[in-house]
C-alpha cells in the first residue's frame, strides 16, 4: 500500500495530511534552479493554509540523462517542516515528480 504524505501540482496548490486530516495547501514561495536538474539539485516551496505553514527542502538523488526519452521520473528526498499554532514538526520523505 502507497501513503502519501505531501501531494502537489504544477499550479501552486498541494494536500498534506496533518494531524489525520486532508489539508488544502496553496503555494506561498519557491526557489527551484533555472539550470538543468542532477543528482544533489536543491529546491524549496513554501506552502501555507490558515493556521499552517509547511516548509519543503528537496534534493534530487537520481536524474535522468538528457538522451534519455523514456525517463519520465525524477526521485528527491525531502525534509518537510510543519508549523501549526503552538507545535512544529519535522520529518523526512521520498518521493519522485513525474508520471
Amino acid at each position: 500500500m502507497k501513503r502519501y504524505v505531501f501531494l502537489s501540482d504544477d499550479d501552486g496548490h498541494a494536500v498534506m495530511n496533518i494531524n489525520g486530516r486532508d489539508i488544502k495547501l496553496n503555494l506561498v514561495r519557491m526557489y527551484e534552479p533555472k539550470r538543468l536538474l542532477r543528482k544533489g539539485t536543491r529546491s524549496t516551496y513554501r506552502y501555507s493554509a490558515p493556521g499552517i505553514n509547511v516548509l519543503l527542502n528537496y534534493v534530487v538523488t537520481g536524474a535522468c540523462a538528457p538522451d534519455d526519452e523514456s525517463c519520465e521520473v525524477i526521485p528527491y528526498d525531502a525534509a518537510i517542516t510543519i508549523t501549526a499554532t503552538s507545535s512544529k514538526q519535522n520529518l523526512r520523505a521520498h518521493g519522485i515528480c513525474g508520471s
